[in-house]
């Protein structure tokens, strides 16, 4: 496997998995809170995401309190990739924010690198019917 060092433009061939579950972490002066959803975290295996509020639930937590209270533990995470906050995803399957060198984009690249396929949302439905009116006729306000 060949990968830069600037994560933001990292070229990784996919046939070789690198798994850093072994890696010794030093926690040290970490809260218990963090500590267990970093542990939770390095559970997460290669490939397989989660959501904020799952892991959340997960620890006993719940509601978007819970979900909010992950995000802003993950956004100090001391090691990301090593502890995978990328894995971790918004509701519906958002890519949701990374704290690591290159935001989101590099969240996006990563789990690419996973075998992870994120589809895009789909355009929100308008519930007001179509309009039968040529398009080039004028619209008034509040018509």
């Amino acid at each position: 496997t060949r990968c830069l060092s600037d994560w933001s433009s990292d070229v990784c061939s996919s046939d070789l998995r690198t798994d850093f579950s072994a890696v010794p972490v030093d926690l040290e002066g970490i809260d218990d809170y963090r500590r267990t959803l970093y542990a939770a975290m390095r559970a997460i295996g290669y490939g397989v995401t989660t959501t904020y509020g799952d892991l959340a639930k997960s620890l006993g937590a719940t509601g978007w309190e819970g979900a909010r209270h992950v995000g802003e533990a993950m956004g100090k995470n001391p090691v990301p990739v090593v502890i995978p906050c990328h894995r971790v995803l918004a509701a519906g399957r958002k890519i949701g924010g990374f704290s690591a060198y290159g935001g989101a984009k590099t969240k996006e690249k990563l789990l690419a690198l996973e075998g992870v396929k994120l589809t895009s949302a789909a355009e929100p439905k308008s519930s007001a019917p179509k309009s039968s009116a040529p398009s080039s006729a004028p619209r008034l306000p509040g018509l």
